[in-house]
């Protein structure tokens, strides 16, 4: 609206000043001098042109005046909708909890890397620059987790069992140790050494210890183990200022049982209940019953436990699977060995047949040596 009076004004101002010259020249070339009709006109005009040029002054103020009233109700608008976000963010987060994981995910460090090479290779003669930069490195991380599994004890059962680790969120497959057989009360464990890519962005470290059947298949998650990334930073630091002693750094952690994921009844299973329920006449119980009744039969179970003798075990909860001593350690990824497939010697079939001859050698001359 400012905009347009400015407009008028100005055309306003151009069409008085054209009349004022028209009627300035028209009046010299009749008489050759000024009418007093003449000097009243041009003294009109003068004093229409003077209060045009106050009005547009007085509408440019105006326009500034009304651009900074609209900059102080923006920010005004900002500030209110930001305390508000901060007010009730705990709501917020509460209602938007999976989505907000999801986007966090999206976001992480590992995937804005990974996201370089594919931005390159979309502009045209770029994608052999990304190549020649090392686009395809920075993608990848450069350091890894070097887990050290020191020994294990407290082991109350005996089982084979072996030890797998992650990270999470977890992207890849996760790492596990050699089998241990017959282990029971305390077990060494070698020191064998587990690594794990490293982005440090991650959330936690899991190890679990997972039983072995005679068949040789995984069996049963026996404890888990879930530690902080925090933590881990801390203990890799101590372990960094003195590699070789390994009782920095290390530590010993108690293995409880793994978490159970609560899986509620299905579509098909809750029809198949409410039909049921119907037809017997009975109304269905609804989830603050089941509650209820859960918390009655633990609180039966601690009296039964307590009428057994077993009150300390009860009020101090399950004990833990085993307790397993571990070192943390961050290193560079270094290779000792760049690979190159053309200094590597193909497998020969002369191989299997001079190893079957060098063994048979060695089982005659054993023969030999036992006569």
């Amino acid at each position: 609206m400012t905009a347009a009076a400015d407009w008028f004004v100005g055309r306003l101002l151009e069409s008085v000043q054209s009349a004022n010259e028209t009627l300035s020249t028209n009046s010299t070339e009749q008489n050759g001098s000024s009418s007093p009709l003449d000097m009243a006109g041009g003294a009109a005009g003068a004093a229409v042109g003077g209060a045009l040029g106050s009005w547009g002054q007085v509408s440019n103020d105006l326009n500034d005046t009304l651009r900074i009233i609209g900059r102080i109700c923006e920010f005004t608008l900002l500030a209110i909708i930001i305390t508000l976000i901060w007010y009730f963010w705990p709501k917020i987060k509460v209602l938007l909890g999976p989505h907000l994981k999801v986007v966090t995910d999206a976001c992480r460090c590992r995937r804005m890397r990974r996201c370089l090479p594919y931005l390159f290779g979309l502009i045209p003669g770029c994608s052999r620059w990304a190549k020649d930069l090392g686009l395809q490195k920075v993608a990848e991380t450069q350091q890894v987790l070097v887990i050290t599994l020191l020994g294990a004890t407290e082991i109350r059962s005996q089982i084979d069992f072996f030890i797998e680790a992650w990270t999470e969120p977890k992207e890849s497959m996760s790492k596990t140790s050699r089998t241990h057989h017959n282990a029971v009360g305390t077990r060494d464990l070698g020191c064998e050494r587990l690594e794990v890519d490293w982005f440090a962005d991650e959330e936690e470290v899991v190890l679990q210890a997972i039983t072995v059947k005679s068949s040789g298949e995984r069996n049963a998650v026996k404890g888990e183990l879930r530690i902080p990334a925090a933590e881990i930073g801390k203990y890799a630091e101590e372990a960094g200022n003195e590699k070789d002693n390994f009782k920095v750094g290390s530590r010993i952690f108690e293995m409880g049982l793994p978490k159970k994921t609560k899986v509620g009844p299905d579509a098909l299973t809750l029809m198949i209940l409410q039909k049921v329920h119907k037809a017997a006449g009975s109304d269905m119980a609804d989830e603050s019953e089941l509650h209820h009744l859960k918390h009655e039969n633990e609180q039966l179970k601690s009296k039964l436990a307590t009428q057994n003798g077993s009150a300390v075990e009860a009020e101090q909860g399950p004990k833990p699977a085993m307790q397993i001593a571990l070192r943390f350690e961050i290193h560079e990824k270094v290779a000792p060995f760049s690979f190159d497939a053309a200094v590597i010697q193909p497998r020969s079939p002369r191989d299997s047949s001079a190893y079957h001859q060098l063994n048979t050698t060695d089982a005659s001359q054993a023969h030999w040596f036992s006569q």
